[in-house]
């Protein structure tokens, strides 16, 4: 299904000298690129690679050799033995394969403010329902995708284990959270949601920075399953359906981030080799003026996590000892002056808090957030209190947007904010916030976070432990399909949520000052 589209292009990771293009052609032909600032006469970059094992995906990096101009960029898909167009050949204004696409370099100054584009759950829909392309098109429809420094996007950008069907609405459903046979049917899912026509037009125009999440493999799997061979070997529990999930996750979601972008078609396939191992993080880090941003893997690495029932649940780990480590390492500023500490968002693309509880009464292959990992989270937020500036941590997964704050009973002055930005695209409803109990939708938990295995039996308003959610904004909590604007400037942190369907705001926009991550009133 759509084998023989040209798509992209898509501009990834971004600095204030360089952008990196993605673009996905086909068996028996070569891409050409050209590219030129403003004015500039037209240039071309040599040799665009499409690698035949990541479904005919390939990158390239441009230089922004003029400052603060944009860069414009044409591509044309070409049969492999053809002459080579130069920068000025008549095919560039004749051949139909040609896409176009333009960037902005990111901030040069490392203390300017940024605002940026932050969602997640952008399922395709189904039928006449809820079709996944209307949120890029209330994007495009208010230039927000043209007055912002990069789009987040925080898991669940493709359904992969969800059927395509344009036609018969719900239906499909029944046959949700399988995961594909085949390699080839993992890059279906994508070549069809990434052909959608808004989306298409602003990853032309904003960089994007992604993580999965867990539909990009199949529904709530965690590392561990492919590591009990014994246990899980069969169907979506064996190693190939995680190597041909982030076979797919590579060619389209991460080829173009800096961790990967300039590696060799080598590296890469060796990497995927051992990908259903599930032995290797893909985390990632980058900067954007004065915030720097640790996108976190909070799946390939975890243990199997802790139940009611499980001895050994307080040594549950989300995120390996390593990745812990360079985590907090990350939060910290040694000797930086006050005025010189910069934003440092943590993006989970499973929240860090709130807690839901929908997963209690569940076997430890379906339990899927950080309530079951209640350790590592309490030893991440003890070093939160040591740091000079509080993070930020952003999420998706809910199905809901909110903003909340995480707090200690040891200490009134310590704030974490975290943001949660879903959906931008789901069918039918999701989470409740505050819902009654025994109703259907699984529910937000307000009050203590899980401390220990007990804590999983006892109402939130009965733990004991130090940490806690509070302020939950009534008017800035939205269940319909949304997204995301954060502006972040020297003195304060702005999220507002833009409803999918008419860009209309939703609620008051959700306010924290920088004094605040300080531990200042």
């Amino acid at each position: 299904m759509l084998q023989h589209q040209f798509l992209g292009p898509v501009f990834g990771y971004t600095t204030a000298n360089e952008t990196t293009l993605w673009l996905r052609g086909y068996q028996g032909k070569k891409a050409f690129v050209r590219y030129r600032q403003e004015s500039s006469p037209w240039c071309m970059h040599d040799n665009f690679t499409l690698i035949d094992f990541l479904d005919y995906a390939g990158v390239c990096t441009l230089p922004f050799a003029l400052p603060d101009q944009q860069l414009h960029v044409e591509a044309l898909l070409l049969d492999a033995n053809c002459q080579a167009p130069g920068p000025d050949d008549r095919r560039w204004t004749t051949d139909l394969s040609k896409v176009t696409g333009s960037v902005s370099p990111a901030p040069a100054d490392k203390k300017q403010g940024i605002e940026f584009l932050f969602g997640s759950c952008a399922h395709r829909g189904y039928g006449p329902l809820r079709q996944g392309d209307k949120v890029f098109e209330t994007m495009i429809r208010h230039k927000h995708h043209l007055d912002s420094d990069f789009f987040l996007m925080a898991g669940d950008q493709v359904y992969a284990d969800h059927p395509i069907n344009k036609v018969i609405p719900l239906f499909p459903l029944l046959g949700a959270n399988r995961a594909p046979k085949k390699t080839e049917q993992y890059f279906e899912r994508y070549r069809n949601d990434f052909s959608r026509k808004n989306l298409r037009q602003v990853l032309a125009q904003l960089p994007v920075y992604m993580m999965f999440d867990d539909h990009e493999v199949v529904n709530n799997w965690g590392g561990y399953w492919y590591r009990q061979p014994e246990k899980t070997g069969k169907g979506k529990y064996h190693p190939t359906t995680l190597q041909r999930g982030m076979t797919a996750y590579l060619a389209y979601q991460a080829l173009h981030s800096d961790r990967f972008s300039k590696q060799s078609p080598t590296d890469l396939a060796a990497r995927l080799s051992v990908a259903g191992e599930a032995k290797q993080s893909w985390s990632y880090q980058f900067s954007c003026g004065l915030a720097d941003f640790f996108v976190l893997d909070a799946r390939t690495e975890r243990t199997a996590p802790q139940t009611k029932t499980d001895p050994n649940g307080d040594a549950a780990m989300m995120l390996s000892k390593e990745t812990e480590e360079q985590l907090i390492a990350f939060m910290q500023q040694k000797d930086v002056p006050e005025a010189e500490l910069r934003y440092k968002f943590i993006v989970s693309p499973v929240p860090i808090a709130p807690d839901t509880n929908h997963d209690v009464n569940k076997d430890e292959h379906r339990i899927d957030t950080w309530r079951s990992y209640p350790k590592q989270r309490e030893r991440i937020l003890k070093a939160c209190k040591k740091v000079p500036l509080r993070p930020v941590f952003l999420g998706g997964d809910l199905h809901l947007s909110t903003c909340l704050t995480i707090r200690s009973r040891e200490d009134e002055m310590f704030e974490v904010p975290t943001i949660v930005s879903s959906a931008l695209n789901w069918v039918i409803f999701g989470i409740q916030r505050e819902s009654k109990k025994n109703f259907a939708l699984r529910k937000i938990e307000q009050g203590t976070l899980v401390q220990d295995m007990a804590d999983l039996k006892r109402n939130p308003l009965n733990r004991t432990g130090e940490f806690y959610v509070d302020g939950f904004n009534q008017m800035a909590s939205c269940m319909k399909n949304n997204y995301m604007k954060i502006s972040v400037t020297a003195e304060e942190i702005v999220a507002t949520i833009y409803e999918a369907e008419d860009g209309s705001v939703h609620g008051t926009p959700w306010v924290f000052s920088k004094a605040r991550l300080r531990g200042q009133a």
